[in-house]
């Protein structure tokens, strides 16, 4: 960072304090703020520094500290000499919400500022204001704050859209034990999907607790989910990981199935697609493993020497990753990949915008829409979209259905 910008930097934070504000219910009709010891119904102009990101208190001044800490929470990065107190709070706040479920108040369907008492409000607010200063004067701003803050946006926009969820089409299902079971775990947890950016040092995306577990959901029950418009349309990377291995080595992309460029180019047709693709991912990431002919196209240690001191892997968007050899290339690849697809996904969110299509899920290098049939035209520029990326253009499937387990591939 240049003199200027630090000195700018700073300014910006002295000239910050008291501009603190927290969001007392993030129910879009329970408006209520509090700031410098009041409770408010509406923000003020100065306000601009906040914990998390709410869609419907959103304005583009606010500076949201929660991606300071890297996915922590706040008492995870409260100050010691306000740790105490939090916790006091958070006590007293545990009270007052057992006060309500034993009132057999629904939480839900009430203002938090009409049920629990303003004079906690206003203490339990400040002491939160207090931490939030604290982290925004004290914790460096991430480099990729403007994306992570993208993906948030995207992510509780997710959030905030409930599944079409049919359990009935597996009644006749009912005899397995293990559909049983399956579904006794479906109906604990929520009809909504809670992405966490910050689960992995990879970056990988992972749910958070009582979200609807879409990363490892079986495929036998994929079609319990149903679109809210017309269809579902999946976009899919062809081999991901290996367009991105490639890359790296700034090795022009096949637009063909890499699995059976790689049986032609590599192993002379010496193996069926199948096996070609075992064989590369047995190798790839098992430091151990020799394969001459794999080598001479997909050079491990190049890749290595690059992007990997020896303790420290860091990948071409940045991301640093303390690393062992034998996780070393494994964390360049998987990170970059993933990095790669949130950033096409977040142009492809950009782009639908202005329409009635939605993403409504992401599963590692793919992601689904719920669109509408007169949409259907876009799915061309969309795939374009996704398909054309900082690392040239990598090859992408296109899945059509109407429910994610009977999804079709089209040509597009």
């Amino acid at each position: 960072m240049s003199i200027e910008k630090e000195v700018s930097t700073l300014k910006e934070r002295e000239s910050s304090v008291n501009n603190v504000f927290t969001v007392l219910d993030s129910k879009k009709e329970c408006l209520g703020y509090y700031y410098n010891g009041e409770i408010k119904e509406q923000k003020t102009e100065d306000q601009f520094i906040t914990w998390d990101y709410k869609p419907d208190f959103h304005d583009e001044c606010i500076e949201y500290v929660e991606l300071y800490a890297l996915g922590k929470s706040l008492a995870e990065v409260c100050p010691e000499h306000l740790k105490e107190e939090w916790e006091r709070m958070q006590d007293r706040r545990a009270a007052f919400q057992n006060a309500l479920v034993v009132s057999k108040v629904d939480a839900d369907n009430v203002c938090a500022h009409d049920v629990i008492p303003r004079w906690f409000l206003k203490e339990y607010s400040q002491v939160k204001c207090d931490i939030v200063e604290w982290i925004f004067h004290n914790i460096e701003k991430p480099s990729n704050y403007l994306p992570m803050l993208s993906l948030e946006k995207l992510f509780v926009e997710i959030k905030n859209n409930p599944l079409n969820i049919d359990l009935n089409v597996m009644k006749e299902e009912l005899s397995s034990l293990a559909v049983r079971q399956n579904l006794k775990k479906l109906n604990a947890v929520r009809n909504t999907i809670s992405y966490n950016q910050h689960g992995s040092v990879t970056g990988r995306l992972t749910l958070d607790k009582g979200s609807f577990p879409i990363l490892n959901l079986s495929k036998n029950f994929r079609k319990i989910l149903r679109p809210t418009n017309d269809f579902f349309v999946e976009f899919d990377y062809n081999a991901a990981e290996l367009r991105t291995l490639l890359a790296t080595m700034n090795i022009t992309q096949p637009l063909e199935d890499i699995h059976e460029w790689n049986k032609r180019h590599i192993f002379k047709d010496g193996c069926s697609r199948e096996e070609a693709k075992k064989r590369v991912f047995a190798w790839l990431y098992n430091p151990d493993s020799k394969d001459d002919l794999l080598n001479q196209t997909y050079d491990r240690e190049a890749v290595l020497s690059k992007y990997w001191d020896g303790t420290t892997v860091t990948t071409p968007f940045g991301r640093v990753i303390e690393a062992g050899e034998h996780y070393a290339l494994n964390y360049i690849i998987q990170s970059t990949t993933s990095d790669l697809v949130l950033e096409q996904v977040l142009k492809v969110h950009e782009f639908l915008k202005e329409t009635s299509s939605k993403i409504v899920f992401l599963i590692h290098d793919s992601f689904v829409l719920d669109i509408p049939a007169e949409s259907r035209y876009n799915i061309p520029e969309i795939k374009n979209i996704f398909a054309s990326n900082r690392f040239g253009e990598y090859r992408v499937g296109v899945r059509v259905g109407k429910d994610f387990g009977s999804m079709k591939e089209i040509r597009v």
